[in-house]
């Protein structure tokens, strides 16, 4: 739903809506969801890798949301810009990284195939003490902990290091499902997650002391975590997993002025919120719920928020429309183009 100027037609819509319609808090219908799925890159925008940046906080935990969309801890690290790598033969040239060998200049590489050692173990930690191998790294696969050492472009040449360095293991490259996490612009492996179609790897960055994190992704500042899924066992369809409310606060600014009066732009909270409630199945083959533009609504984290938006948000809180006891379908348009129309003819 594109942003637009808008003469008084969606205020008029949204006062219409919520007068017709009944406001009830949340505890009338319970939560539709822990946190709402938003899908940021997928299908033909699926990518290779994705860097993150913890712009208030440090570090990130490492881990995956459970099927209440809960997030489980499993690892962490205090770096705080980190990548997301498809476990493939990946190249680093010029600070970026690609799935190909650069045609020209320099480049490293992050080989697929590494040396698992045998020893499994049933936490992070213990795994990470027990690494005593320059190179070395912490896998969890299918529900394990293992150490992992180095990165090589073939099993032929995993198997003759392991050799060469007289370990016990075994030459392995990881599923087609699996994600690399490195520390960004750099080869180093922090951490490794492959469970099959079982799971996904979910990040969670560490919040600051008195401010709830926020996370750079491709220019845009989200609240919440993010879940990496090969859906095709090829690149990374990038979920944003973020509560609500906050939710709410990164569609407002987008589909209506920020700095519109608060009681309309309560409104369009209320009419966002509802239609979110109503709509969780979307984008339901793609693994989330509604994906972050027109198709859905349109979704910018927490770049245009202002303090009147977020305002607007907060007053509304956990309010929806409903009709004949269940979530209202509050269809909505941020520009008319000069025409409107019975939504039955249009959505």
């Amino acid at each position: 739903m594109n942003f637009h100027r808008l003469g008084k037609l969606l205020i008029v819509l949204a006062f219409v809506l919520v007068s017709l319609a009944q406001f009830q808090p949340v505890s009338a219908l319970g939560d539709p969801v822990t946190n709402v799925r938003i899908g940021l890159y997928w299908d033909s925008t699926a990518l290779p890798s994705a860097n993150l940046e913890n712009y208030i906080g440090s570090g990130y935990k490492f881990g995956y949301f459970d099927s209440n969309r809960n997030f489980v801890e499993l690892g962490s690290t205090d770096i705080k810009t980190i990548t997301m790598l498809k476990d493939w033969n990946m190249y680093l040239s010029g600070g970026k990284y690609y799935d190909a060998a650069p045609s020209s200049g320099s480049y490293d590489v992050i080989g697929c195939y590494h040396i698992r050692l045998n020893t499994a173990y049933n936490t992070y930690n213990e795994a990470k003490a027990a690494i005593s191998t320059n190179g070395s790294f912490v896998a969890y696969h299918n529900g394990r902990f293992y150490i992992c050492v180095g990165s090589y472009t073939s099993y032929a040449n995993a198997e003759t290091a392991m050799k060469e360095l007289g370990l016990d293991g075994t030459p392995m490259t990881a599923s087609s499902s699996c994600v690399t996490v490195v520390k960004t612009g750099t080869t180093e492996i922090l951490f490794q997650y492959d469970c099959g179609k079982e799971s996904s790897l979910g990040i969670m960055p560490i919040a600051g002391e008195n401010e709830k994190a926020k996370t750079w992704f491709k220019g845009y500042k989200y609240y919440g975590g993010f879940q990496y899924t090969r859906l095709t066992g090829e690149n990374l369809t990038v979920v944003n997993f973020v509560n609500m409310e906050d939710y709410v606060k990164g569609i407002l600014p987008y589909e209506m002025n920020p700095e519109w009066p608060i009681e309309a732009l309560k409104a369009q909270a209320v009419t966002a919120r509802t239609y979110t409630a109503s709509h969780l199945n979307n984008h339901k083959s793609s693994g989330f719920d509604l994906c972050n533009g027109p198709h859905c609504q349109t979704y910018g984290g927490a770049n245009g928020a202002t303090d009147n938006s977020d305002s607007a948000v907060d007053q509304t809180r956990g309010i929806y429309m409903t009709y004949n006891g269940d979530y209202a379908e509050t269809y909505y348009f941020s520009s008319d183009g000069g025409a409107t129309e019975n939504c039955e003819n249009v959505f």
